[in-house]
């Protein structure tokens, strides 16, 4: 008869994490190793250009791209990765152009 403690050292040991470890922080590392896999790689495929119609600074992270976009004035104009325009479409204060 097997115990689940006994699953659980495995657990840990396959994560590569000590015994001493709790189920919540193998998940945190998980979460963060999937984070840092998410991270933008390369030059977008194709951009797509918004104009931000607000008043003050807008910073915006592309959902897809995990990309960084800085609207720092009203009128700037910025293109963005393909694969986040429809998101970014949403924000009341940004246009495509």
């Amino acid at each position: 008869m097997s115990c689940c403690g006994k699953s659980r050292t495995q657990l840990f040991i396959a994560t590569g994490t000590t015994a001493k470890s709790t189920p919540a922080a193998v998940q945190r590392q998980g979460v963060m190793a999937r984070a840092n896999a998410a991270a933008p790689t390369g030059p977008p495929a194709a951009t797509t250009t918004f104009q931000y119609t607000g008043k003050t600074r807008l910073t915006v992270i592309g959902p897809v791209s995990r990309r960084r976009y800085d609207f720092d004035r009203s009128g700037v104009r910025i293109s963005v990765d393909a694969r986040d325009a429809n998101s970014l479409a949403t924000v009341p204060t940004l246009k495509r152009v």
